[in-house]
């Protein structure tokens, strides 16, 4: 949110010096500003703020293993905290990520979560997302056979960390969803 602030700020000011500009000259009782003197006035965006950009996260990461292409979604940008509704944005997206598997090709979605109980345990919650994720699959594309699985926390990607030492960035690799085919 900074980053949008930071620009959105830069770009007012820039807007208001480059306005300013015609309205100036406009007034008798003003003096135009020459070139030189908008040129000063402009600021460049603070470095600090572009790097924030790295902080971004994709929805998918896509990787092979034994031969299939596997597109893991991040369950923190799919779904709400312990939901497993997607909204129309996603299934969206989801529908552009499916559009180039081959016709009628066997499609695995795997739900996955971190090892921190949920409200509706890990095991419903991760059957829910991925049973969420298939569905906006087959509405996509209704030629794809498609399954879906819940796995829990019993497939890691990363390190959970425990309960006293949490790994808060493993924790949040381990909560995805996996679509295989």
């Amino acid at each position: 949110m900074k980053r949008v602030t930071g620009v959105t700020a830069s770009l007012v000011a820039l807007a208001l010096v480059v306005g300013a500009q015609p309205a100036l000259a406009d007034d008798n009782k003003h003096e135009k500003l020459s070139d030189k003197e908008i040129a000063k006035s402009i600021k460049p965006i603070d470095p600090k703020i572009e790097k924030m950009d790295m902080g971004i996260k994709k929805l998918e990461t896509e990787r092979k293993e034994d031969g299939k292409d596997i597109v893991s979604l991040s369950s923190d940008i799919l779904f709400k905290i312990d939901a497993h509704k997607l909204s129309d944005n996603a299934k969206k997206k989801i529908g552009e990520l499916v559009k180039d598997v081959p016709k009628n090709a066997k499609i695995a979605v795997g739900g996955h979560t971190d090892n921190v109980p949920s409200k509706v345990g890990n095991k419903k919650l991760s059957e829910l997302r991925a049973k969420s994720v298939a569905d906006a699959i087959k509405a996509a594309r209704k030629d794809l056979k498609v399954e879906a699985k819940g796995f829990a926390d019993t497939k890691p990607v990363a390190n959970n960390g425990t309960k006293s030492k949490p790994n808060f960035e493993g924790r949040e690799k381990n909560r995805r969803v996996e679509i295989r085919y």
